[in-house]
């Protein structure tokens, strides 16, 4: 009983936050952005836990507080921590050591695409890994409601402060050298060429090959019109494949994190990905590539709202690559009244989570 009351003692005053991502095994989405921000905060000391050797050296290369999952000293830190903050669930850390702790689950987009309970499909996805965290964060009410549905969860327990990875779309975060690194390489790219991020979304069935409408003539057409398209897999896709290597056409490694240089797009392709609401923070334009939408919806994911309606799609909306390349010449832009629609706030949203948590006694 004494040991049990000095541990959560212990837990109430400690310094100590760990972090993790997806699997342990990645360092981006929110938990990244998070714990950059916290990295320069005083009276905190945040520490990342992963199961990628790799990664944890090249953190304490930086200056920065990392262990290996299963170490002795990752193991002691997660028991004492004051918070457990993912973006995922709860093998982002240590599964085991969750018991008794205070979850913050940073979560990883606004759901367009439905998660857990509310999937409708055979591909239903389990709530067990999500858990039940003590505290999640939403971008808005909207996406609140969402996540209250999908892994039934007291509306109460979530916070809108909008998601700190957007942080990097008002340069509030200090990027690491890998960070910088792919900043240059992104602004050496579009000195002389207009720049178009493509980012398909994970598809549960894994039966979609989600580049297999780029073809020859496509990339003729980027080089025509002074383009050059970069794209990369869902961390979780193991179907996708270009066809052939293209000269205009860039597949960048799963793991590479986008946000740090986000704003240096000027047009973003998508179908479904949760990433288009926060690209719409940058104001520049989004198309809807959606070749295999009755597919999708109808089989694989249903949808939180119509993504044909003229109300709810942040741009142009194409099912084939003939209207694609029209949108990409000459589309509609909606991204600033579709930020508007589905985020609360537009900047400070790091700061905002740390309030929140410090607030907790």
């Amino acid at each position: 009983m004494l040991t049990r009351t000095i541990k959560n003692l212990a837990k109430r005053f400690s310094p100590i936050w760990v972090f993790g991502s997806f699997k342990r095994e990645s360092f981006f989405h929110n938990s990244k952005a998070f714990f950059l921000y916290c990295h320069k905060r005083k009276l905190v000391k945040p520490i990342w836990i992963s199961m990628n050797s790799e990664l944890v050296k090249e953190l304490r290369s930086e200056g920065f507080f990392a262990f290996h999952a299963e170490s002795s000293v990752a193991k002691i830190l997660c028991l004492i921590a004051k918070y457990h903050i993912t973006d995922w669930g709860i093998n982002d850390i240590n599964s085991q050591y969750f018991k008794n702790s205070f979850h913050v689950n940073l979560w990883h987009g606004i759901a367009l695409k439905t998660n857990g309970l509310d999937v409708k499909t055979d591909y239903k996805t389990s709530i067990d890994a999500f858990g039940k965290p003590d505290i999640i964060v939403a971008a808005s009410d909207f996406d609140r409601n969402n996540l209250a549905t999908a892994f039934n969860l007291n509306r109460s327990s979530i916070y809108v402060t909008g998601l700190p990875r957007n942080d990097w779309l008002s340069n509030k975060l200090n990027p690491t050298r890998k960070d910088l690194n792919f900043i240059s390489y992104i602004e050496e790219l579009r000195k002389n060429r207009k720049l178009i991020l493509y980012l398909p979304t994970f598809d549960d069935s894994q039966d979609i090959n989600s580049f297999a409408w780029i073809n020859q003539d496509f990339d003729d057409f980027l080089q025509s019109n002074n383009f050059l398209l970069l794209t990369k897999k869902h961390v979780a896709d193991n179907s996708s494949q270009l066809k052939d290597q293209f000269n205009n056409i860039i597949l960048l490694e799963t793991d590479c994190d986008l946000y740090p240089a986000m704003n240096l797009f000027d047009l973003m392709i998508t179908d479904y990905s949760s990433v288009l609401f926060d690209f719409a923070l940058t104001g520049n334009r989004i198309i809807h590539f959606i070749p295999n939408h009755d597919l999708y919806s109808l089989n694989i994911r249903n949808l939180y709202f119509d993504i044909m309606s003229e109300d709810n799609s942040a741009g142009d909306v194409c099912i084939n690559t003939d209207e694609l390349k029209k949108s990409i010449l000459s589309g509609s832009n909606k991204s600033k009244q579709i930020a508007i629609k589905y985020n609360t706030y537009d900047n400070k949203f790091s700061k905002r989570v740390f309030k929140l948590l410090k607030s907790f006694k």
